[in-house]
């Protein structure tokens, strides 16, 4: 029985890699609703295995490598794979050469490929629990598949704005950069359910609650510019106190 309690969160880690993986094949078929639903149900049961593995007490070492090897899938290679479609979208509305389909995936992948290293230092890390160090790849994620719903709803007619190359390749770069930047980025994760300790958590969550409910998609990739500028400032001011 013990074995088997040590199990289940692993459970929702393969889940998250499967949906990760059924969102990889929707997003080369250009099936975007698809891989939303899929791509935000992976990130749910990236939570929740944290959550069960806490109620059940049942931390291992091969849970915390599974996770990082099915976040790498999830939220590195399934950004990685819709910037590479958005990528060549735009720049074929644009009329913009791009090179081989190589260079393009190369660019597009960076994100993958930063994703694969920060993983790594995350695992490697013990100090990683009430902050991270650099973006999370789950918030890169959420903002790719942000970008992607705007272009392909053309949610408040920003399609085109969305499409615009250096708005893409400056993503792809800032990313990239986040990933392995050294700055903390707060954890949104609660380890109780009181107001002291948890007042910057829930005030952004409430602000993202707000404006997902008046912008829709537009709203996500706003939150984690938010999430992004609230950590950056959070630094400075400490660094300076």
């Amino acid at each position: 029985m013990d074995k088997i309690r040590l199990f289940i969160p692993n459970l929702f880690t393969l889940f998250n890699l499967a949906c990760g993986c059924i969102a990889l094949v929707f997003i080369f078929k250009k099936q975007y609703d698809l891989v939303w639903i899929f791509a935000f149900t992976g990130g749910i049961a990236d939570v929740w295995d944290g959550l069960v593995a806490r109620l059940l007490k049942a931390y291992t070492e091969l849970g915390k490598q599974l996770d990082s090897l099915a976040d790498l899938v999830s939220s590195g290679v399934v950004p990685g794979a819709i910037m590479y479609m958005l990528l060549e979208e735009s720049l074929m509305i644009h009329g913009v050469p791009f090179g081989t389909p190589t260079t393009l995936a190369l660019v597009a992948f960076s994100i993958s490929i930063f994703a694969a290293y920060r993983l790594g230092k995350f695992n490697v890390d013990d100090e990683q629990t009430l902050y991270f160090k650099g973006l999370p790849t789950p918030a890169a994620m959420i903002y790719v598949v942000g970008l992607m719903m705007i272009a392909h709803t053309d949610a408040m007619g920003l399609r085109d704005f969305v499409l615009q190359p250096p708005l893409l390749l400056f993503s792809v770069a800032a990313i990239s950069w986040l990933f392995v930047a050294n700055i903390s980025i707060f954890n949104i994760k609660f380890h109780n359910f009181k107001w002291y300790g948890n007042e910057l958590r829930i005030v952004y969550l409430i602000f993202c609650g707000v404006i997902l409910l008046t912008l829709r998609w537009v709203a996500v990739p706003i939150g984690i510019v938010v999430y992004v500028i609230i950590s950056v400032i959070r630094n400075f001011v400490s660094k300076n106190n």
